[in-house]
């Protein structure tokens, strides 16, 4: 058995994983650090490195009783996904050489304890699935257009995926306009007021 530090990210420190791989893309290493009893990075933890052995997300290093590890009533749940970056882990772990994200899973033998992926053919830890290299401004089949703030086309993003969300005929009115000019354009007191209509 063996456990090691493990630098992850979530919505809240001692208990959750991000809704859906969207936002673990999304957030990355700008969110929330998981965290151990000591306010230091989350423990993984496994039983031994064989092929398809568990690691478990545990709350200290010396795990012995289903509690050190982290459960669904810590405010995990199946499904949810942290996010990786690449790192060292150490131990029986090894490396991750590929940043993303893991899916969150319980073990309905060990009182619902968290793990999130589990050990490959070769005796290492499974990698997480990568985030798409063109994320966040990619397109996609339900909510359009996606836009990141880091982003310089920001604007441009923000008026596509607005107007691929309105409905048939119905008016579309930019919500924000962004002038992108020589400086003499930029500042002007008139307010200007885009009105299209989707065909």
């Amino acid at each position: 058995m063996g456990s090691a530090r493990l630098t992850a990210y979530g919505v809240t420190a001692k208990g959750s994983g991000y809704a859906d791989a969207d936002d673990a893309c999304e957030e990355a290493s700008s969110g929330t650090q998981l965290l151990a009893a000591d306010n230091s990075a989350v423990y993984v933890y496994a039983e031994a490195d064989d092929a398809d052995e568990k690691i478990y997300l545990a709350k200290i290093a010396a795990v012995e009783e289903p509690s050190h590890l982290y459960q669904d009533g810590d405010g995990y749940a199946a499904g949810q996904k942290v996010y990786v970056p690449e790192q060292a882990i150490g131990g029986i772990f090894g490396t991750l050489t590929t940043a993303g994200y893991y899916t969150v899973a319980l073990d309905g033998d060990i009182s619902d304890a968290v793990y999130i992926t589990t050990f490959a053919d070769d005796e290492e830890i499974t990698q997480p699935t990568e985030c798409p290299d063109d994320f966040p401004n990619k397109e996609s089949a339900t909510t359009g257009v996606q836009y990141s703030d880091e982003f310089v086309d920001n604007q441009m993003s923000r008026l596509v995926t607005q107007y691929n969300r309105a409905d048939g005929l119905e008016s579309f009115v930019p919500t924000r306009m962004t002038v992108r000019g020589p400086s003499n354009l930029r500042g002007r007191p008139q307010s200007l007021v885009y009105k299209v209509t989707k065909e």
